[in-house]
C-alpha cells in the first residue's frame, strides 16, 4: 500500500506499538496524527521522533474508547484538528 502524502490517524500512538506504527508510517512519508488520551509528554516524544525522521505530524488528545457521546464529541474535535492539519483523513 502506498502511503506517501496520505494522512494516517494512529490511535494510542503516544507509546508502545502505536508509537512504532506512527513512526513507521512517517518513515513511509505519511502525515501522522498521533492520538493520545493521557500522556501528552509521550505523544510529544513520538511526534518529535517522527519529525526527526523527516515526517510530518500533529498530536491530538481524544479518548476513542470512551462512551458513545464522548467519542462523537471527541471525534468531532479530532476531525476538526486533522482538517486544520492537512485537509482530512486518508488512512485510519
Amino acid at each position: 500500500m502506498k502511503v506517501e502524502n496520505t494522512v494516517a490517524v494512529v490511535t494510542g500512538s503516544s507509546s508502545g506499538e502505536g508509537a512504532e506504527a506512527a513512526i513507521k508510517l512517517a518513515a513511509l512519508e505519511a502525515k501522522v496524527v498521533v492520538n493520545y488520551v493521557n500522556s501528552n509528554d509521550c505523544a510529544d516524544q513520538t511526534l518529535a521522533r517522527l519529525k526527526e525522521l523527516g515526517g510530518e505530524g500533529v498530536s491530538v488528545r481524544t479518548d476513542v474508547a470512551d462512551s458513545l457521546i464522548s467519542v462523537i464529541q471527541g471525534s468531532d474535535l479530532m476531525t476538526g484538528q486533522i482538517i486544520s492539519f492537512d485537509g482530512g483523513i486518508t488512512i485510519n
